[in-house]
C-alpha cells in the first residue's frame, strides 16, 4: 500500500548569538519566549544554551530553539529576526525543515494498514466466491518495516509560492506486510 504524508507545517529553527554584560544573561533568557514569539507565534522549545565568557569580560550566549509553524507564518521569519536583533544580540533564522510531524506520519501509516485491512477482505470475498466449499479466514498479519521515498529536499525551497498560499510538501510512505490465511472446508 501507498499514501502520502502531507505536511503544511515546518520545523523551524532560530540561532540567537549574544555578546552581553553577564547581568543581561537572565534578562536575556527570561525574555526568550516572548522574542521568539516576535518572530513567529508558536510553541517554542530551546533545544541547545550555552553561555561562555569572552576575553573582554562579556558574557557570549548561544542558543538553539525550535518551533512547528504552519506555512502561513513562515513569509516574514526573516524580516522579523531582523527586526528583533539589534547590538551584541542577533537571532537569525538557522533552518526551515519541510518534514512531516510525528503526526503526520502517524496518521499515514494508520491509513496505510486500513488498506491493507481492506484489501485483505476483499481478497477473502474473492476466494470464498472461487472457492465456496471452503471458509477463508485471516491467521496472521505480518506488517513489514514501512518504507519513505524521499521527495525533494526537505527545505523552504521545496515550497512553490502559489499566490500568498504555500503548496503543502509531501512524501510518499509504502507499507507491505505477509498475510496468513487458513481455510476449512464448511459444515454441510
Amino acid at each position: 500500500a501507498k499514501t502520502w504524508v502531507k505536511t503544511q507545517t515546518a520545523n523551524v529553527i532560530v540561532m540567537v548569538n549574544a555578546t552581553v554584560k553577564n547581568t543581561e544573561v537572565v534578562s536575556l533568557h527570561s525574555n526568550l519566549m516572548n522574542t521568539l514569539n516576535q518572530i513567529a507565534k508558536g510553541d517554542w522549545h530551546v533545544t541547545d544554551f550555552s553561555r561562555n565568557p569572552d576575553n573582554s569580560g562579556l558574557e557570549k550566549v548561544n542558543i538553539r530553539a525550535q518551533a512547528r509553524l504552519a506555512s502561513n507564518a513562515l513569509k516574514s521569519l526573516e524580516v522579523n529576526a531582523k527586526k528583533i536583533s539589534r547590538p551584541g544580540v542577533t537571532y537569525k533564522i538557522a533552518d526551515v525543515l519541510f518534514q512531516p510531524s510525528f503526526k503526520d506520519v502517524r496518521q499515514a501509516k494508520s491509513s496505510l494498514r486500513m488498506q491493507i485491512y481492506k484489501q485483505t477482505k476483499n481478497e477473502l470475498k474473492r476466494l470464498s466466491k472461487v472457492f465456496p466449499g471452503i471458509n477463508f479466514r485471516v491467521y496472521s498479519i505480518n506488517f513489514m518495516p514501512y518504507q519513505a521515498v524521499p521527495g525533494p529536499a526537505n527545505r523552504m525551497m521545496a515550497f512553490a509560492k502559489v499566490g500568498d498560499a504555500m503548496t503543502p510538501v509531501q512524501n510518499q510512505l509504502t507499507q507491505s506486510a505477509v498475510i496468513s490465511l487458513k481455510s476449512a472446508k464448511k459444515k454441510s
